[in-house]
């Protein structure tokens, strides 16, 4: 059954216009013995899972991640069964592009047992995948996702950020931007080269349009600096330059730029006048990793004051952050500030929370803080060691 569904996706994929996703992963996931088959997708503030409508399929509503039970199966990224009032079973399925959240799928079957589970699991695991993959050419998925208009510089925000989360046997990345609808000036970015796990985050000085092309700048010039095999110093030479001859010497933007090896777990960070990252250990945030900071990106003359180190140990987490988190201000004037923010990243690793929902939490309670009404961007990017990869896994690119 399973090789039938995913066989029918493959077969119409080079076909299929973006509009008609919900129908053809309905039509695949029929041949599962499914019916009633609704795919949902996370609004870009994670805060409802949105039907993606097909051209031939009924309205449906929207649902609250909280509280509700596709929520349930986008919080915890695990299968819910339901069994309904006429003895057959809804599956609500998450649904991931690798291991980034996308939403959940349900779908309704006549009997449910471990074998239907899988099927289930091994098609959705597909979906996730393909959606993302067909949505590259329209709009249908972006226009699902927005719940309101996003600014011009949003647009331009989420238009260059990674994939938000990353998960493999030695390493884990996963990252968040607010407000959703109207970011501007933070961004992140990472990528995984060889045994490398590069990590950046930025915050342009200003609001609006002109901290949001800052920000594109410096993704950019990392990207480049990265691909050409740039190490730490050299990104942040180039990006400091690049900021300086773009848009002159008033105008900077703070940021750490980072790499772990997954090998030996060592982590090396330069600080361009950004607040320091923290270091979770287990349950218990045990260190701040404070350095020297270098003068911020487009005021230096390109040299860093120093690279600093620290030996992880597997299962260690670093929290890098922009001001906007710790800086956040309540009606009353009471900064979110850095034991909230430690106390909640402990809490989340007690309670065994998935890294993403930590995020999703994490920006909820900083928003809720804040009366919904936030002052300033506020992102947070997590990187989580797990230790070394299998031997067979390692690159040979060192």
């Amino acid at each position: 059954m399973v090789g039938d569904a995913l066989a029918e996706l493959a077969l119409s994929a080079p076909y299929t216009h973006p509009d008609d996703l919900p129908s053809v992963i309905g039509r695949a996931a029929g041949m599962l013995g499914a019916d009633d088959i609704v795919l949902y997708v996370a609004d870009l503030g994670q805060q409802v899972l949105v039907p993606m409508q097909g051209r031939d399929q009924p309205n449906r509503e929207v649902l609250d991640i909280e509280g509700t039970v596709g929520g349930r199966a986008y919080r915890t990224e695990s299968i819910v069964p339901i069994l309904r009032g006429d003895g057959r079973t809804q599956l609500w399925v998450p649904v991931q592009d690798s291991a980034e959240r996308l939403g959940v799928l349900r779908m309704t079957f006549a009997g449910v047992d471990e074998s239907v589970e899988q099927a289930a699991k091994a098609f959705t695991s597909i979906v996730g995948e393909y959606v993302v993959t067909k949505s590259r050419y329209g709009d249908a998925l972006e226009r699902t996702r927005r719940r309101r208009p996003l600014t011009l510089s949003a647009e331009l925000r989420w238009a260059l950020l990674p994939p938000l989360t990353y998960h493999s046997p030695s390493c884990t990345v996963t990252g968040l931007v607010e407000p959703s609808y109207e970011i501007a000036g933070d961004t992140f970015d990472y990528a995984v080269v060889g045994d490398m796990v590069h990590l950046a985050i930025w915050d342009a000085v200003g609001h609006g349009l002109l901290a949001s092309r800052i920000a594109n700048l410096l993704v950019c010039a990392y990207r480049n600096s990265r691909r050409s095999g740039g190490r730490l110093h050299e990104m942040y030479a180039e990006l400091d330059g690049v900021v300086q001859s773009e848009f002159g010497d008033s105008l900077f933007a703070t940021g750490v730029l980072a790499e772990i090896d997954t090998i030996d777990g060592r982590l090396r960070w330069v600080s361009a006048g950004h607040p320091a990252p923290l270091l979770l250990r287990g349950t218990q945030v045990i260190d701040e990793l404070h350095s020297p900071p270098s003068l911020p990106l487009g005021l230096g003359d390109g040299c860093i004051q120093v690279i600093e180190e620290k030996q992880l140990q597997p299962g260690d987490t670093v929290v890098f952050f922009t001001d906007g988190v710790t800086e956040a201000r309540s009606p009353t004037g009471e900064h979110f500030g850095l034991q909230r923010l430690a106390e909640h990243v402990s809490r989340a690793a007690s309670a065994g929370q998935r890294p993403a929902e930590t995020l999703r939490r994490l920006v909820a309670s900083i928003v809720e803080h804040q009366r919904g009404v936030l002052q300033d961007d506020a992102t947070v990017l997590l990187a989580t060691w797990h230790g070394p990869p299998p031997e067979g896994e390692r690159s040979q690119r060192r």
